[in-house]
């Protein structure tokens, strides 16, 4: 959400790529990866670079590909993390964690989605959606 490389949402997106690539499809990290990184550049493609309002450019396409990045780094991290570490460090076998860290990565989701679609909802009023 910047007209600079990269903001505060690159970090985001970074933290993001991890988390929801390990949780996505734990069974198989593979498919998790592949269909997290596609969720997520569809997304970027979609969100909007200038305000209709008045027309000012709001987001830049450098910021949009360096966020893809940061994804798509952190999905590179997460898959890394897997195949190097033993799989007793990546179970998830507690119900309550694996619901957690799934809330987290739908959380960040539905944020990611409601602060490009839907600026005016008052959800957003602390996001500073691309239309503020």
């Amino acid at each position: 959400m910047a007209l600079i490389a990269y903001d505060v949402w690159t970090l985001f997106h970074f933290l993001s790529g991890i988390l929801i690539t390990y949780v996505l499809f734990p069974q198989d990290i593979f498919i998790s990866f592949i269909l997290a990184n596609i969720g997520h550049f569809i997304i970027e493609l979609s969100e909007k670079n200038i305000r209709p309002e008045d027309g000012k450019v709001i987001e830049s396409d450098t910021n949009h590909a360096i966020d893809i990045i940061a994804f798509l780094l952190g999905s590179i991290i997460c898959l890394i993390l897997y195949l190097w570490l033993p799989a007793r460090f990546l179970a998830v076998e507690n119900t309550t964690l694996r619901l957690l860290l799934i809330s987290l990565a739908g959380g960040a989701a539905i944020f990611e989605t409601m602060r490009e679609f839907f600026p005016r909802y008052e959800i957003n009023s602390f996001l500073k959606g691309a239309y503020l």
